[in-house]
């Protein structure tokens, strides 16, 4: 009103801004304090999730300095674990590897080539549900190969 925005008007506790959020003057005040805490910073620092993955890139001169970071939060590839996955799927289940790994056990010689994943762990996402991910991870039914 006037220039001058609501969230303006409540920092300054004008009279007319908390009537205008409540008849009850302490209800228009909670209501007030609510609205103006969503603008104030929540920390005294940048923080996350203590199991997101999180990256301090240097983006300054100066390493000793933290003002000289930031912080990015890689997204989850969901395309690039879906060409790992069928590439892990093809080299552990796919015929040329079967025939590869039967020579390996006789110790006979073979043409191609055996692929080996020692360590492989495998992260199902989406419980019950992988279809609710997303397409891609639908398609390999929620499994997700994490390489050692």
């Amino acid at each position: 009103m006037n220039g001058r925005s609501l969230l303006a008007a409540l920092l300054a506790h004008d009279a007319d801004a908390l009537a205008a959020l409540h008849a009850d003057p302490a209800q228009a005040e909670k209501l007030r304090d609510a609205f103006v805490s969503l603008t104030q910073p929540r920390a005294e620092s940048p923080s996350s999730h203590a199991l997101a993955k999180q990256l301090y890139w240097l983006t300054g001169t100066d390493a000793c300095d933290d003002a000289h970071y930031t912080l990015l939060a890689p997204l989850y590839a969901t395309s690039l674990a879906h060409a790992v996955h069928t590439q892990v799927q093809e080299d552990r289940f796919g015929e040329a590897n079967k025939a590869a790994r039967q020579a390996r056990r006789e110790r006979k010689m073979h043409d191609g080539v055996f692929h080996d994943y020692p360590g492989l762990a495998v992260q199902n996402m989406g419980g019950t549900k992988p279809q609710n991910i997303s397409q891609l991870n639908s398609e390999r039914r929620g499994m997700n190969y994490l390489l050692s």
